[in-house]
């Protein structure tokens, strides 16, 4: 027997047929293994760039301070800065400028040179002096010449110095050597320096005429002869006396 054919209501003829259900999506994942992941793509990441480095370290990191010190130079020239003079007096910076435990230099006073140049009397202006008080005179050394046991001296290398304020007439020098005390020589001053003035300072070389002579036994020995000196002015008067001892030849 036939079965029969199902027929719709006439009120739904027309209308489309409805579509199956949408299915609903579910995403799902797992933390742990996310993490996993995260951490080994940035190790590869900072494996590659660590390459990177050491292989540009040396031009890389020369170019790259090389630029910023082009840059920061070129910064500082760009910027302008206005400073204001300072208004401190100028004593004030002389000694700042000095450095500590430093004496500052002082520049000659003008009037101080003017006193000492005003100090130096001419000549013909000073007085000639008859008393002495700052006169010294030393005998530096003794020219001989030695002949074996006995010698002769012929020459006084002497030192003059005036401190008096006047003038001094030197005349003569009174020449006394141990153990020949008795036998004093007299040996003119030269007469291009008969008049030393105050302040003045001579060394002559003084020639002993006809010489001194001398005995080894007298003396007791050539190494160390006292000789005396004795300045005298034309009056006779004693303006200076030296002693000391020599080494003859």
């Amino acid at each position: 027997m036939a079965k029969k054919q199902q027929q719709m209501p006439t009120e739904l003829k027309g209308m489309p047929e409805p579509k199956p259900a949408t299915k609903e999506l579910v995403i799902r994942f797992n933390p742990v293994k996310l993490a996993k992941g995260t951490i080994f793509v940035a190790l590869l990441v900072l494996a590659f760039f660590a390459g990177q480095w050491t292989a540009d370290g040396d031009l890389g990191s020369n170019a790259t301070g090389a630029a910023i010190a082009d840059n920061l130079a070129a910064d500082v020239d760009a910027v302008e800065v206005e400073v204001e003079p300072e208004t401190e007096p100028a004593a004030e910076a002389n000694l700042d400028a000095v450095e500590p435990g430093a004496e500052p230099e002082t520049e000659p006073e003008p009037e101080a040179e003017a006193e000492e140049e005003s100090n130096e009397v001419p000549l013909e202006d000073q007085e000639v002096l008859t008393e002495y008080e700052k006169v010294e005179v030393v005998l530096d050394g003794v020219q001989s010449k030695g002949m074996g046991t006995w010698g002769k001296m012929e020459r006084l290398d002497i030192t003059l110095t005036n401190n008096d304020k006047g003038i001094i007439e030197p005349y003569e020098i009174n020449l006394i050597v141990k153990g020949y005390e008795d036998r004093e020589k007299r040996v003119p001053w030269p007469d291009h320096l008969k008049q030393v003035g105050m302040g003045q300072t001579v060394k002559p070389s003084i020639e002993i005429e006809g010489g001194y002579s001398y005995n080894e036994g007298t003396l007791g020995g050539l190494n160390n002869v006292g000789v005396t000196i004795v300045l005298l002015d034309k009056r006779g008067t004693v303006i200076k006396s030296y002693m000391s001892n020599f080494k003859l030849n």
